[in-house]
């Protein structure tokens, strides 16, 4: 019986008593370095031990049965108003939710500490569910002295099983909003070298302000950003949530000219930019801060003509496939779950079938016009390309990614994926997408304009064995203008790779061939600073190994020819026309918490054209620090080497007169989950 009111005492202080005692608080017969000064000191605090009459608590004499019925009503008490107390506080915060309307960040940061306060009082009742029963009991055990001291004994049993009602509630009931998110914290430091800028693995450069080569004190950028998760907790109804964004990542700031960097070209400086492109030759710079919706949706169950499905609908992410509708992560040094997820974000609908063993999904909408609290088009999309951005020597080298050749904006597009399962082993998803823009481009080498992407194909997905798994697909993309195609040759894309875990090592090989017209809003990798390369064939493999479970190497290759193809703007690359990629990198695990990693990457052109060979080279070495379950921070230092060697084109930056790019890159990031 000691041991249950014990127990009890211990569950409904841990939750009622957040401050620390104080020696002014404890029983003045209590030394102060003994076992049980602090808890008898917040007992006291509480009102659940009053001591004797003189002040003292006299601990080495056993309690009498008087002694332990006041201690028992003032628990009985104590919890009541516990419970009560909590039942006001959820009560005011649902009231203040359903009367906020549109809330305003800091609100939304307000309403998710006072929910996560309330949800850790809640959680610290689990304990009292079997405690509250043996006090019962014990109600009956004391019942002659409460009643003695004018204690209602039944309205207390009472009490006790209304008490247990209460709890259980409690822990049932669900806020109706859950709040999460995540805040980053990223400091960009470039510098040149030898009087020339560094470039990124995305062609922006390091180490120059207002047109001048600079080192790490000058070049010198800091963002930030928060993302708020809000979603429903209702178990009925049509589900919703949203991701609201704070942050300095997004925009541009204003030109800037400089003869010695880009030969009077004027570009704008920018942080992370729209969320979609690659931002070649801008120099990093904060934006103002912004603030955007990148979700908010609405999602529920329905039928039509017999058909079950779910409908989403709002502002939603959606992917596809690598070749066929995926977005590119546009920042390689900022790790963030809202620019790397490679979806594709848009103001629609997704419907979801099940048809048997099959799935149907069918989504669409705008694609444009969603802008950010100071203007920003958010994750603008562009496909469609007719001709090559190599043309030869007379033309600058390929950088892709709608930087090159001509391309369409999509104002808005309609899509359908079928998942057809193959046995228990795999499975091939058949795609159909359209994107369309309100507007017309008019094809290279033709009078022709087109104003559509229909993109089509399939991916095929199969389980060899247990170790081994095999990946194959075809895509092609058409241009149109309106329902007349335009353009259907040499824009097509098919792939095979197959990929073995042996255990201590896995590795892979595969073999793709892009066609320089190939235009799918998709995510098929970087060349050194071509990203989403087409007008390639050839093969890719990978080798890694565990040297022992705290160091992990990966070595990787690509090896691509031109595809040969004459196109109507005369431009492409041969089958005599070589590219070269190694890679390779090391992690090793210093501790339970530091992490450190090595690595480096070489891209190798060898145009038949010319006799010197470009060269693109990044060194890299960083450190990663888990601060807690929910924190980390990571460093990384890359140098870079990009030598055009003189080949006409192949300067790194277009406009440059040097034929170079030396110099550096330090970042730093602190990521906070919550």
């Amino acid at each position: 019986m000691k041991r249950t009111f014990v127990y009890a005492l211990s569950a409904v202080m841990a939750v009622a008593l957040a401050a620390p005692a104080s020696a002014q608080d404890a029983f003045p017969d209590t030394p102060d370095n003994h076992w049980a000064y602090e808890a008898l000191a917040r007992l006291k605090n509480a009102g659940l031990l009053v001591g004797y009459p003189d002040g003292l608590f006299r601990g080495g004499r056993p309690a009498s049965r008087y002694e332990m019925a006041v201690a028992l009503n003032a628990l009985y008490m104590k919890m009541m108003g516990v419970t009560d107390g909590l039942a006001g506080q959820i009560k005011a915060l649902e009231e203040s939710i359903s009367h906020r309307g549109f809330a305003s960040a800091a609100e939304l940061r307000q309403v998710r500490d006072a929910l996560a306060a309330a949800q850790s009082q809640i959680d610290g009742m689990k304990a009292w569910g079997d405690e509250i029963a043996n006090l019962k009991r014990m109600a009956a055990t004391f019942e002659k002295e409460l009643a003695s001291m004018g204690v209602d004994v039944e309205a207390m049993k009472k009490g006790f099983a209304d008490l247990e009602k209460r709890v259980k509630a409690l822990e049932d009931r669900k806020f109706p909003i859950a709040v999460s998110g995540d805040l980053n914290l990223w400091m960009g430091n470039g510098y040149s070298k030898d009087e020339r800028v560094g470039i990124t693995k995305d062609g922006r450069p390091t180490g120059i302000k207002n047109g001048n080569t600079v080192g790490v004190g000058r070049d010198f950028t800091v963002l930030h950003e928060m993302g708020l998760e809000i979603e429903g907790t209702n178990e009925t109804g049509p589900k919703w949530g949203g991701t609201l964004v704070i942050g300095n990542t997004f925009g541009t700031t204003a030109s800037f000219t400089s003869a010695g960097f880009n030969g009077n070209n004027a570009f704008d400086r920018v942080a992370f930019g729209d969320m979609s492109g690659v931002f070649t030759g801008s120099p990093f710079e904060e934006g103002d801060t912004d603030v955007m919706w990148q979700t908010l949706w609405v999602k529920y169950d329905t039928s039509l003509w017999g058909q079950n499905f779910s409908a989403t609908m709002g502002r939603l992410g959606h992917q596809v496939g690598s070749y066929f509708m995926k977005r590119p992560d546009n920042t390689p040094y900022f790790r963030s779950e809202y620019w790397d997820n490679g979806d594709w974000y848009f103001d629609g609908a997704i419907l979801d079938f099940k048809l048997g063993n099959a799935d149907l999904t069918v989504f669409g909408g705008r694609q444009s016009d969603r802008f950010t609290t100071s203007g920003i088009d958010i994750n603008p999309m562009a496909a469609g390309r007719s001709g090559h951005s190599y043309q030869g020597a007379g033309d600058t080298r390929p950088r892709g990614y709608g930087s090159n050749g001509f391309n369409i904006f999509v104002d808005q597009h309609l899509g359908f994926t079928a998942d057809l399962p193959l046995g228990q082993n795999g499975n091939l998803q058949l795609n159909y997408l359209i994107f369309d823009s309100n507007s017309t481009t008019s094809l290279i080498g033709s009078s022709d304009v087109f104003n559509r992407v229909v993109v089509f194909g399939g991916d095929f997905n199969w389980k060899v064995n247990d170790r081994m798994k095999l990946n194959a697909g075809y895509s092609q993309s058409n241009l149109m203008e309106n329902g007349t195609t335009r353009l259907d040759e040499d824009n097509s894309a098919w792939w095979a790779k197959l990929k073995y875990d042996g255990g201590r090592w896995n590795g892979y090989v595969g073999y793709r061939s892009i066609d320089p017209q190939f235009a799918a809003p998709g995510d098929w990798g970087r060349v050194g600073i071509w990203w989403n390369p087409t007008d390639v064939q050839g093969f890719m493999a990978g080798i890694g190994f565990d040297l022992s479970s705290s160091t992990k190497v990966h070595f990787g290759g690509q090896w691509y020819t031109g595809r040969d193809v004459m196109l109507a703007d005369g431009g492409g690359l041969t089958q005599d026309d070589k590219l070269r990629v190694l890679s390779a990198s090391l992690k090793h695990r210093l501790s339970s918490s530091w992490n450190l990693m090595l690595g480096a990457e070489c891209v190798e052109w060898d145009l038949n054209a010319f006799s010197e060979k470009p060269r693109e080279s990044w060194y890299r070495f960083g450190l990663s620090h888990d601060m807690g379950n929910h924190s980390k921070l990571s460093f990384m230092w890359e140098m870079s080497d990009y030598n055009g060697k003189g080949v006409t084109g192949f300067n790194p930056f277009s406009g440059s007169s040097d034929s170079r790019a030396t110099g550096g890159f330090l970042t730093t990031q602190i990521s906070i989950r919550f």
